[in-house]
Parts: structure tokens; C-alpha cells; sequence
């Protein structure tokens, strides 16, 4: 069996398991799966966008309804709240109203009745012989009167008290009618009715068979209509309005009246009796509606106040009475104010309840009817309509009526409080919420346009990508295997005449008689560098489509990271190995610097050149086997750009330094334990924050430059400033995988022709406190076992059976032929149907193929679909797609379909190789020892590194320092 000798070690193996966005292998299966949906990816997608339409639909119709609920509610409760409010204020304007109103009425009542006893205690005074009683009077009384009438209109009248029928009734009636001619001056007939003089009754019905034209009859006797106990005549002699038409009316007649008198005199006889001078005596009528003919008296419900009068001399006797007359509409035109409307008050009293009602208009009493005429609406005497008040309390007899007044409210009343506010809040609250929710469908819809068109520009952008991609990488994997199966054939050629490639330089100085031979050698080696020229423009032109892949997947938020425990000093030797030939050809001095990393004592004895020779094997032993959790890929690339950035913009004779230096090491940092696969946890201790400073002595940038120097597509004028180019995205993307690590990339520069410093600070762990549980139960094996395994592992590769599925002639020719110089047996398809074919006839055979490469792009049936046929038939062969689409869900697709590996074009035989052992498909002498190299794990990163427990493990960057720089440094963050 042939074989071929492939030496490789984990760090390179893993390399190219996790580079598959950058020209490497894309994506690693444990093992072939078989999806039986995998070629309905697409459908699956559409339904589940479809999906995800419907329910941010229903989202919205729910949001939608939401709104006008709550547009509903906050109306609502704003027209609710305006009118409780206008309730309210109804409410506590009418208990301040009813209030003043109630408070006043018993106010005018209490000095009516100070104004009649008043009236009546100066009248005793004035008469203070009981004997000389009836026939007395007050001179000036109209004027007294009239000034203590002072608060309400209402006569005040003087009514002594008579005995009738006898010669003091007679005495009376001749002393009245000189009272009234006499000092009085009043007009003649005075006093006298159609009878002639004398004290009168009135009624409509015949007195002693005697009917009068003006309803009076003349009184002899104590008879009255009510039939009152008591013979007593109270002739009406004076009032405060001088001249009246009722004079000499015999007040008791009336049965109202004559009730409040027997009640009075009831009063006083019992006062005397008791001897008790404090006794009130004072009565007031019931409600009676006061008819007259005279102008100075206003019809309507009014009640008499009967005061008796003593005299000086005898405080036991009473001999009259002060009459004073209370009209109710007077009386509520003094409770309300002028500017008050819409409401109905009830006067009654115990006895009539019904009472008689007004009607408040503008502060005006209006007589409504007899009894409660109120509203409907408000006639509850429960509700806050309504107030009530005894207004006559204490201060008559007990035996007197007792009047109350009722106030009710009116729909005129609530309407003066009733705005269309409540209306307009509410009108005003949903128009908010309405024009807030329209401005915010409004913002969506232009929000959700501007997403789309963006979706649109990025898949736009991402499929040119792919294109780009497809179409530069299909002619390139030509290209590529081209020159490789050249450079191989110039290798096995020259092996054939006994030489190999390391041997063409001495025999090219030789002389040798062979003439083929010496002129051969210098051809064959101008051709070999040649094609090393040309495989490296072609290498660079994949860089370039990688670029622009890992850029759409940090702008995207999917670039995953393959962590592993890493010993950097290893890497960073290596990259600065493979870049110092570069280095040497642009005249660049590019050395490793690790002197900050030794003991201070050493440190200050080193020269420029010992600083030069520090291999990481040099490093004291806890600094040397100290550990970065990372992606070895990702961070070799970023240690790519920023070394190939250094020579590029570096000027001929300088230096290029990769510096490494700790800082933050007397930090107090915590443990923190990192899940890797297959369940096992590593427990960390962080001892510092690693820097790594990338010095060149190049043209430097500007204060503008080094702000913008990390943004998007950055490309400064080559010409005009720097003596490079790039595509501008390199920084961007090392930034953004500094940042997927949890660290931070800086720039620092003085100014032009200064230099420029990148500083790319990193997490660094104790491997001495590294812990691990698990299934494998692994110890972390030190920088130097690690170096040594490298070095010592080798694969061998057994002869393979390969199918090469492409469709384009040339590409499957050239890879059949380079797998045939190494070995391998292989056989060709044209497309995925007649592969499928060709699989089917050889597993009928029994004779199934070690290894299937297949194209994604062909006609007829297209390579995912190949594959899951394949899969479904049972083939259990090694399936490795080869596709030029490397964007994430075309190599997802293939991978669902069954694929073990998708390799990007260009093809890589040793790519191909590494997987095969990787999977086992070929044996290996140390196959052990590799399935040992456990410690990767992928994660989808979103900024930071993740605990086991899911929590962020941030750590803390300090700002880079120019200490070593006297000029004014400019700074830029990444």
C-alpha cells in the first residue's frame, strides 16, 4: 500500500477545524448525520418566517386592540374624572349655599325675634300700669318700629289685649278712634268699615245674620270661626307703617293667629304661676298664606311672631302683643345670594309638612306651589342634593310650631356645573392616544421599510458576496490545484533524477557534465518560485473574499469561536518565524520581544540583540505555562493583520516589534470555571491582563487617522500618507475578534513619520490552578509537552477509494489527478444524479467508497441533495462537500444534508488529509495520542467569554500608556 507522510499537529488540526470562513475547512461533524428533511431547509425557513409573520400579526392585531382599549379606558376615565370633578364641585357648592343659606335664615329669624321683644319690652316701658291697659299706645312708635325692622321686611304691629262685650271694649274703640284722629292725624275713617267703628271680623258668610259689602262684621264677643277657649279680643291699634287698612282687625279671629296667642298666653300664665321671669313666651304661627287688599302688604306664606308685653310695674301680666310678620320670600331672598339659581326651598313645620315651596332664581324667591314641588330627580332626601335645617330652635315656646326649611337642587342648578369638559377630555384623551398610536404605526411602518429595504441591501450584499465568492473561488480552485499538482510533478521529476526541491540550489552551483541537468536546475527553480508566486497572489486573493466573509459575520453577530486553552508564547514565535522572511525582503527588522515577561534583574542586563534571542522557552516556568482561553485561529489572524499592517506601512531599515508585557497583575481576580465539550468544566485562576504591543517604526498617523482608524472600511491615501494599501477591513475585523474574546484592540500613534503601536490586550490564566472535571479527567499538559507533541505526531495516509463529483471538466480532471499522484484510486461524476448512481452501483457491489468529494454547485441535481440521497440510501462513505458558497447557511445546508465536512474552495489536499484522520478514516500511529488533544469547545460569542453558569466573565483592560513615548501620543479604542 502506498502511503504518504502527513505530519501535523493539534494546534494546526485545530486550526483548520475552526477556519472555515477563511479559506479553511468550514465546519466539523463528529460524524455523518442523516436529515431526511435537509433539501427542504428552505421551505422549513418559509414556513417559519411564514410563521413568524403570522404571530407578529397577531402581535399586532393583540398590540392593536390593546390601544383601543386603552384608549376606551383612559376616555373614559377622563370624561369620568371631568364630570366626578363637575359633581364634585355641584356637590360643594351646593353645601356651601345651603349652608350660608340655612345659616342666614335662622339669623334673620333670631333678630326678627330680638327686633319684636325688643319692641315689645319697650311698649311695657312706655305703659308700665297694668291698670291703664288697654287703652295705651307708644308715642313714635311707627318710627321705632320701623327702625328696628332692619334685616327683613314684615309689619311690626301693636295688638293690646281686650275683653269684649263690656264697657272696657267700648272705653277701647272710643280710645282708638281719638288715637287715630287725634294724635295719629290720621285720614278720616280710619279704622272703620262699612258697620262703622268698631273692632272687626271678617268672613265671607253672614255674622249675626249681618252680611257686609266688605266681608267685615263688628265683634262683641270672643267668638271666632276655630272656636277658640278663650274671650279675648287683640285689636290691631298700631303698626311701624303708620296708617293701616287693618286697623282695629281683631288679630285672634283668624285661627292661626289665635293659636299662637292661646299658646302665648298658656306660656305666660304659667310663667306667672312659676314665678320664672327667663321663661320664653314668645310663639310663632303656623304657616298661613297672608291675603290683603293693603298695597304695603305682599301676598304669600308668612309666619306671625306673638311676643307678649308686660308691663314695667307688673312683670307678671301680660296685657298685649307685638305682632311681627315674617314673609318667607323675604326671608330666602336674604339667605341667597344674588348670583344663585336653580334651586327649590320648602318652608314647613311640624305640623303642616307639606309646606309651601320657592323656586331660587338669581338670588329671587319665587312661590312655586303649595306643598313639595321639587324635581323628581332630586326629591331623594338621601342624596347630596339636599339639605335641611330647624330654623326657629330656642327661641319661642315649646308649644309654638317649628319651622324647618328643606333646599333641593335642580337640573338648572347641576347644568350651571355641567360642562362639555368631560366630553372634550375624553374626545381629547382618545385623540392622544389615537395620534400617539398613529405616529407609532406610522414610525413602525417606516421603521419596518427602512428594515426591510436594509434586510434587503444586507442579503443584497451578502448574496453579491456569495457570488463574488462562488465565482472568484470556482476559476481560483483551478488555479490552485493546477499549480500544486505542478509543483508536484516538478518535485516527483526531480526526485526521479535523484533531487529534490532542497537540493536544487547546490547543484545548481555544480558543474556537471550533464547538460539536460544543468540547464534543467535553474529552469525548474525559476518555475517553482514562480508558482510559489503565483499560489501566494491566489492565496491572497481568498484572503481577501475571507475578509469580506468574517465582516459579514461580525456585522451579523455570528462568528463563533472554537476556544481552546492556549499557550500564546507559541503562536505569537510562530507567526513572527513565518513573517520574518517577508520582513527581510522589505528590509524590516521584525523580532519577537518577550524581555517585559522576565525578572527585573535579568532584564536590566539584556542588550538589543539579547532581546532579539528570547524564545518562550526562556520564560520563567509560571509566566511560560501561563494560559489564554481563545480561538488559536482567530487570534493568529489577528496577529496576521497586525504584522502584515507593521511591514506594510514600515519603512526600510526599521524595526517591527511584537512586545509582550502583563499588567494588572496585583489585581485580585476570581476563579472562573469554562465549560468545554463533552461536559468537561476547567476551573481558571486570572493572574493578569495580557498586552501585546505591535511597534513599528513606520510613517505614523495623524490625530483623525488614529480616531477612524478601526471604523469600516478605513483606507488612508497610500500615496498621500503611507507607503501601503489594504482593503480596509482588516482592523475592523481584528477588533471585532479582540472583542469576541472579551479583550480590546488599541492604536496609538505620536504623529506622522512617529510610528505606530497596536496593543491587543487579552485575559492570561495560571495553569497551575487549572482544575478539571469530567469524563476525561485530563491533567493540562505544560508549554513544553505541548511543543514536543507537535513536533512528534505523524499521520500516515492509506491509499483511498474517492469519488470526485464536479461538473466542470477541468476541476474534476486536475483533482482526480492530484489525488492520484498521492495514491488515492479515484472516479469521477459529472452531477449530483449521476454520483448518486455511481454510489448506488458500488455499495450493490458491495464496494462502497472510502471518501466522496462533492461539489455543491451542478446541474441536474445539486450537491446537498446528492448528499442526502446518498445518506438515504445508506452510504456511510466519508462525505466532504467542496463549494465555492461559503456564506453560514449554505454550509449549515450541506452539513444537515449529511455532509461529514464542507471544504471552501480553493481545494487543499492537505485540508482533506487533516479531516481524514480527524474522523478516523485513516489510521495513525499516534492515533491515541491526538484523540488526547481534547480542550476545544465552540461557542457563539456575544462579546465576552461565558462561565458554565451562562454569566459574563468581563475583565478589566486598562488604557494603553505611551510611557515610553515624550511626544503627544494620539489614541483610538477598538
Amino acid at each position: 500500500m502506498t502511503k504518504s507522510i502527513l505530519k501535523s499537529s493539534p494546534s494546526a488540526r485545530s486550526m483548520a477545524m475552526s477556519s472555515k470562513d477563511s479559506g479553511q475547512p468550514l465546519s466539523r461533524e463528529g460524524g455523518f448525520t442523516t436529515v431526511s428533511g435537509g433539501s427542504n431547509k428552505t421551505q422549513k425557513e418559509e414556513s417559519k418566517a411564514l410563521q413568524t409573520s403570522k404571530s407578529v400579526l397577531y402581535w399586532r392585531i393583540a398590540f392593536c386592540v390593546f390601544l383601543a382599549g386603552t384608549a376606551a379606558a383612559l376616555g373614559y376615565g377622563a370624561y369620568r374624572f371631568m364630570r366626578d370633578a363637575e359633581e364634585r364641585l355641584a356637590r360643594e357648592r351646593f353645601e356651601s349655599i345651603s349652608e350660608r343659606a340655612l345659616s342666614v335664615a335662622q339669623l334673620v329669624i333670631e333678630e326678627k325675634k330680638k327686633a319684636t321683644d325688643a319692641l315689645a319690652l319697650m311698649m311695657g316701658s312706655a305703659n308700665p300700669n297694668a291698670d291703664a291697659w288697654p287703652n295705651v299706645y307708644m308715642q313714635g312708635y311707627d318710627a321705632i318700629a320701623t327702625s328696628l325692622r332692619i334685616i327683613t321686611q314684615g309689619s311690626l304691629s301693636f295688638c293690646p289685649l281686650v275683653k269684649p262685650g263690656g264697657e272696657e271694649q267700648a272705653s277701647f274703640e272710643a280710645f282708638a278712634y281719638s288715637f287715630f284722629e287725634n294724635v295719629q292725624k290720621f285720614p278720616e275713617g280710619a279704622g272703620e268699615s262699612a258697620f262703622g267703628q268698631g273692632v272687626f271680623g271678617y268672613g265671607s258668610g253672614p255674622y249675626k245674620n249681618d252680611t257686609w259689602p266688605d266681608g267685615r262684621f263688628h265683634i262683641t264677643s270672643g267668638w271666632t270661626y276655630h272656636y277658640s277657649p278663650r274671650e279675648i279680643l287683640v285689636p290691631f291699634l298700631q303698626s311701624d307703617f303708620g296708617y293701616h287698612s287693618a286697623l282695629m282687625l281683631n288679630v285672634h279671629f283668624e285661627h292661626h293667629r289665635a293659636k299662637a296667642i292661646d299658646n302665648t298666653l298658656d306660656c305666660s300664665e304659667a310663667r306667672a304661676a312659676a314665678q320664672d321671669a327667663t321663661r320664653e313666651c314668645g310663639s310663632i304661627t303656623d304657616l298661613m298664606w297672608s291675603p290683603t287688599a293693603a298695597a304695603d302688604i305682599v301676598d304669600g306664606p308668612a309666619g306671625i311672631m306673638m311676643v307678649p308685653i308686660y308691663p314695667r310695674l307688673d312683670n307678671w301680666t301680660i296685657t298685649g302683643f307685638i305682632l311681627g310678620k315674617q314673609l318667607w320670600s323675604d326671608l330666602l331672598e336674604h339667605a341667597f345670594e344674588s348670583d344663585v339659581q336653580g334651586l327649590d326651598v320648602v318652608i314647613r313645620t311640624d305640623t303642616n309638612t307639606e309646606g309651601f315651596t320657592y323656586n331660587i332664581s338669581d338670588g329671587k324667591a319665587t312661590f312655586k306651589g303649595n306643598g313639595t314641588v321639587v324635581d323628581e330627580d332630586f326629591a331623594d332626601q338621601t342624596s347630596d342634593f339636599y339639605a335641611t335645617r330647624h330654623i326657629n330652635p330656642n327661641f319661642f315656646s315649646n308649644s309654638t310650631a317649628r319651622y324647618y326649611m328643606d333646599i333641593y337642587a335642580t337640573d338648572e342648578f347641576v347644568d350651571e356645573y355641567t360642562t362639555n369638559n368631560p366630553r372634550a377630555a375624553c374626545i381629547g384623551a382618545v385623540a392622544i392616544i389615537l395620534g400617539t398610536s398613529l405616529l407609532f404605526f406610522l414610525y413602525d411602518h417606516f421603521v419596518r421599510k427602512e428594515f426591510h429595504d436594509k434586510r434587503k441591501l444586507l442579503e443584497a450584499k451578502r448574496q453579491f458576496v456569495r457570488f463574488i465568492s462562488h465565482e472568484v473561488r470556482t476559476p481560483l480552485n483551478t488555479v490552485c490545484m493546477g499549480l500544486t499538482l505542478l509543483k508536484q510533478e516538478f518535485n516527483t521529476f526531480l526526485e526521479g533524477h535523484g533531487h529534490g526541491r532542497k537540493n536544487l540550489a547546490p547543484l545548481a552551483g555544480k558543474k556537471n557534465d550533464d547538460a539536460l541537468e544543468s540547464d534543467l536546475v535553474p529552469k525548474v527553480q525559476e518555475w517553482m518560485d514562480l508558482s510559489d508566486q503565483v499560489g501566494q497572489n491566489a492565496a491572497a486573493s481568498v484572503a481577501v473574499l475571507s475578509d469580506l466573509l468574517h465582516y459579514d459575520k461580525i456585522q451579523m453577530g455570528t462568528l463563533s469561536l472554537e476556544l481552546s486553552l492556549m499557550h500564546i508564547w507559541l503562536s505569537m514565535d510562530k507567526i513572527v518565524s513565518e513573517f520574518k522572511i517577508a520582513a527581510r525582503e522589505s528590509g524590516t527588522n521584525l523580532f519577537l520581544d518577550l524581555s517585559a515577561l522576565m525578572p527585573a534583574q535579568e532584564r536590566a542586563k539584556m542588550d538589543h540583540k539579547d532581546k532579539e534571542e528570547i524564545r518562550p522557552s526562556d520564560l520563567p516556568q509560571g509566566i511560560r505555562d501561563a494560559l489564554v482561553v481563545g480561538d488559536n485561529v482567530r487570534l493568529v489572524q489577528v496577529f496576521r493583520n497586525l504584522l502584515s499592517n507593521g511591514l506594510k506601512f514600515s519603512q526600510d531599515g526599521g524595526d517591527l516589534i511584537m512586545r509582550a508585557r502583563e499588567t494588572q497583575t496585583n489585581r485580585n481576580h476570581k476563579e472562573k470555571t469554562f465549560v468545554l465539550e463533552k461536559g468537561e468544566e476547567v476551573t481558571l485562576k486570572q493572574r493578569s491582563v495580557l498586552a501585546i504591543d505591535v511597534i513599528d517604526q513606520g510613517v505614523g498617523m495623524t490625530r483623525e487617522q488614529v480616531a477612524t482608524v478601526f471604523q469600516d472600511g478605513t483606507q488612508f491615501n497610500a500615496n498621500k500618507f503611507q507607503a501601503g494599501g489594504g482593503s480596509g477591513l482588516g482592523l475592523s475585523i481584528a477588533r471585532g475578534i479582540a472583542l469576541e474574546h472579551g479583550g480590546s484592540l488599541s492604536c496609538q500613534s505620536s504623529g506622522m513619520g512617529k510610528g505606530t503601536t497596536f496593543t491587543l490586550k487579552l485575559p492570561l490564566y495560571d495553569s497551575n490552578g487549572t482544575t478539571s472535571t469530567g469524563s476525561s479527567g485530563r491533567e493540562e499538559e505544560t508549554m513544553e509537552e505541548t511543543l514536543c507533541r507537535e513536533q512528534d505526531l505523524e499521520f500516515a495516509i492509506p491509499k483511498l477509494n474517492i469519488l470526485v463529483v464536479d461538473d466542470v471538466v477541468t476541476n474534476r480532471k486536475l483533482c482526480m489527478r492530484l489525488l492520484q499522484t498521492n495514491g488515492h484510486t479515484c472516479a469521477g461524476a459529472c452531477d449530483g444524479k449521476e454520483a448518486v448512481d455511481m454510489v448506488k452501483a458500488s455499495m450493490d457491489k458491495g464496494e462502497q467508497y472510502d471518501c466522496i468529494l462533492l461539489d455543491y454547485e451542478m446541474p441536474v441535481m445539486k450537491g446537498p441533495e446528492a448528499c442526502q440521497k446518498m445518506r438515504q440510501m445508506g452510504c456511510n462513505s466519508y462525505i466532504a462537500g467542496l463549494t465555492g458558497n461559503v456564506m453560514s447557511e449554505d454550509v449549515d445546508l450541506f452539513r444537515s444534508c449529511g455532509a461529514n465536512w464542507v471544504l471552501a474552495k480553493p481545494f487543499r489536499l492537505e485540508e482533506l488529509e487533516e479531516q481524514l484522520i480527524e474522523h478516523g478514516v485513516a489510521s495513525s500511529s499516534l492515533e491515541q495520542a491526538s484523540a488526547d488533544n481534547a480542550g476545544i469547545v465552540r461557542v457563539e460569542s456575544d462579546k465576552v467569554l461565558r462561565s458554565n453558569s451562562g454569566t459574563p466573565q468581563p475583565f478589566d483592560l486598562s488604557t494603553p500608556t505611551a510611557s515610553d513615548l515624550n511626544d503627544e501620543v494620539f489614541e483610538a479604542e477598538g
